[in-house]
């Protein structure tokens, strides 16, 4: 144990550990139990099940993510065509990313009750798969059509995608395929309601 105390002892450094052989004044009238309940609370709402198990899944779908894109790119256009950006990871990716981390600890010491409504984590965990589902299926539908820069010249490898997720294009499609594109708008439906 970092302290040696007994319950109405003020904490004593302990030798063992160096933040208090350097500064044995580091609590100065702070009672021992105090400082322990204290450390055991901030730990256990950091290590607890529900917040641990948030930050690990917040990993798993990231990694999922960046990987599973890597290798679609991969199967689809071939090993010497994709470059690492296919990991779409950028300078103002990671800052994104550092700043949900710090998100992450501000609520665990500030509000460590919001990590106990399991249910908000869980909601959130469904729109990642929903999301996800949604682009590797517009992948898969795109085949060849996928890359990871967005088009905006019409180039002569494209192929109007008329069919899957793709049934929602407008404005690009209509620059790239002109007739061809107002023809297929008006045999398909928006899927809007009220909306031509």
């Amino acid at each position: 144990m970092p302290f040696e105390f007994e319950s109405s002892q003020i904490l004593k450094p302990n030798p063992r550990f160096s933040i208090f052989s350097e500064n044995p004044n580091i609590a100065p009238g702070i009672r021992a139990e105090e400082v322990q309940a204290l450390s055991r609370s901030k730990m256990a709402d950091f290590f607890g099940y529900t917040s641990y198990r948030q930050l690990g899944q917040l990993f798993a779908a990231v990694a999922f993510f960046h990987g599973s894109e890597y290798a679609l790119a991969v199967a689809i256009h071939g090993r010497f065509r994709v470059s690492l950006s296919s990991l779409l990871i950028s300078k103002h990716y990671l800052l994104a990313m550092a700043f949900a981390l710090l998100e992450y600890v501000l609520e665990i010491f500030l509000f460590p009750g919001m990590k106990e409504l399991w249910w908000i984590s869980n909601i959130g965990l469904m729109m990642v798969v929903v999301g996800e589902v949604i682009r590797k299926t517009a992948i898969l539908t795109a085949r060849r059509a996928f890359t990871h820069k967005i088009k905006i010249y019409h180039e002569e490898h494209h192929e109007l995608v008329t069919d899957g997720i793709y049934r929602y294009e407008e404005f690009f499609l209509r620059e790239f395929f002109g007739s061809e594109y107002d023809e297929y708008a008006q045999r398909v439906p928006s899927g809007i309601p009220f909306v031509k």
